[in-house]
């Protein structure tokens, strides 16, 4: 699962809710990035099963999946090549951010 976490000294100046804004649009960007970058999508349960959830108290967000499989195509195996498709979502969130 991403965690995109914004630590306060980094936003001294920013509200509550412009947190809240940017935890929010962070996750939908990422959730819907990795749904586009699953490949090998025969069932479409990965692709359904990615969520996101804000946790405004620690100004967090988790983008993830829970299907038991996921981890295994994002980071591979010993036997099979990684299929990431929610740290490349990550990565080119955080290059839109400058």
């Amino acid at each position: 699962m991403a965690r995109i976490k914004l630590y306060p000294q980094a936003i001294k100046e920013v509200e509550e809710a412009s947190v809240s804004l940017i935890l929010n649009e962070g996750s939908v960007y990422i959730e819907a990035k990795s749904k586009e970058n699953i490949r090998h999508n025969r069932s479409g349960n990965l692709r359904d099963s990615i969520y996101s959830v804000i946790d405004l108290t620690d100004q967090v967000a988790y983008i993830g999946s829970d299907l038991n499989y996921s981890y295994y195509l994002e980071m591979g195996t010993v036997k099979m090549e990684p299929r990431p498709y929610l740290r490349p979502a990550l990565d080119e969130y955080v290059a839109t951010l400058g």
